[in-house]
């Protein structure tokens, strides 16, 4: 588990990430820059979702853990999310595409976990932040 050695470094990128999710929930529910703020929440949630798609990717290759699942999965979180992105479709809709694949994404981290292959930390940390992106998605989709 030698890929896992940077705990403090981990944690702290990680939770610093959620900070661009939280500044745009927080400006769509203060009406502050118009459409702006929507824009920029689901660019992001589609660069930190293909991010993560990109390490879920990774783990199924590196440890063999269910790797079909996990590679299926983490390219279908990935094209969710862009499609999410790119899509005419209603911001609500869009909202929830992303939402879904972050939900696959933590899945995927589950399974990893769930067979030994991350240490308790990891999959804590990734349960943790999925919940607060989860929290903002459901500002959005209220505010939006």
């Amino acid at each position: 588990m030698s890929m896992y050695g940077e705990k403090p470094l981990t944690l702290t990128l990680t939770y610093l990430g959620a900070v661009p999710f939280l500044a745009a929930a927080l400006a769509t529910l203060l009406s502050i820059g118009g459409t702006f703020p929507a824009q920029t929440f689901l660019a992001y949630g589609a660069v930190i979702s293909a991010f993560m798609a990109g390490t879920a990717w990774m783990q199924g290759q590196a440890f063999s853990v269910q790797p079909k699942q996990l590679l299926l999965l983490s390219n279908a979180a990935a094209l969710i999310a862009f499609s999410a992105l790119i899509s005419p479709a209603p911001l609500k809709l869009s909202l929830a595409m992303q939402a879904i694949a972050f939900i696959a994404l933590l899945y995927c981290d589950y399974l990893v976990a769930g067979q030994g292959k991350q240490p308790a930390w990891y999959f804590a940390m990734r349960r943790n932040v999925t919940m607060i992106v989860l929290g903002t998605y459901a500002v959005m989709f209220v505010a939006g």
